[in-house]
């Protein structure tokens, strides 16, 4: 911790005096971050808030210890629109596409691919992957029931069995955080409204990830139907994962 301090105050410190009218001298602290180093940063945090609590890179640190994922993602949007050319709206608007694609929300997620685009930074292998589209398998149980249905009597179809979690390998992800303690609260949140699941920790691009996952389910269809519910009681959007 002493090392750190002397870090702060002999490096970081004469940078921010440097680079007033700029937010690049955070680049230390984030590339900690990206080590893995992120108990270190936050020990840092209250003591270079409180010298200069409106700069952007600030606001973004503060954003990543943030345990709630909408308004952490809120912040960064913010960011993104008042500050664009900063190196805050960069980091800010790469967490938005992990954010999103979380979500699976791939329209919004291709929206700051496009951004960062436009601010002339190269896209890595993180920021293209992550606003693919969701895999064509989700939807195809649904598809492939239709005509099964329409062929028999209506007298031999079988109402949908609402969807129960037990034993299987098929779960219902709502959602990935970098830090566990928002993926425990989203999934607190869904056992309040009946739902069982877990959290999941994976590594994904080079980075750990706490993903909370619905289930599990017997098979895809009951999964399926699994989103459905979930849409109607949670609001939540989810696809189905296979372990």
């Amino acid at each position: 911790m002493i090392r750190l301090l002397v870090f702060f105050f002999l490096i970081v410190a004469p940078l921010n005096v440097l680079l007033a009218q700029d937010d690049v001298y955070i680049k230390p602290l984030v590339d900690m971050l990206n080590q893995g180093r992120a108990q270190d940063v936050h020990s840092l945090l209250p003591a270079i808030t409180a010298e200069n609590p409106t700069d952007p890179g600030i606001i973004f640190l503060n954003a990543v210890f943030n345990p709630d994922a909408e308004m952490a993602a809120a912040i960064y949007d913010s960011l993104v629109n008042a500050n664009p050319a900063s190196f805050a709206a960069q980091k800010a608007a790469e967490r938005l596409i992990l954010y999103h694609n979380a979500r699976n929300e791939p329209v919004k997620a291709k929206f700051y691919q496009d951004f960062l685009t436009g601010q002339g930074v190269a896209l890595t292998e993180q920021t293209q992957v992550t606003v693919a589209a969701p895999p064509l398998k989700i939807a195809e149980p649904v598809m492939a029931e239709k005509p099964m249905v329409k062929e028999k009597p209506v007298k031999e179809a079988k109402p949908v069995k609402e969807p129960e979690a037990g034993t299987g390998k098929f779960f219902i992800q709502i959602g990935a955080f970098a830090v566990k303690s928002q993926a425990d609260k989203a999934l607190k949140t869904a056992k309040t409204k009946g739902f069982s699941g877990k959290v999941v920790r994976e590594p994904t691009n080079n980075k750990i990830f706490y993903k909370v996952r619905i289930g599990p389910y017997l098979n895809e269809e009951e999964a399926q139907v699994g989103v459905g519910k979930l849409k109607s009681k949670l609001s939540a959007n989810g696809f189905v994962v296979e372990e």
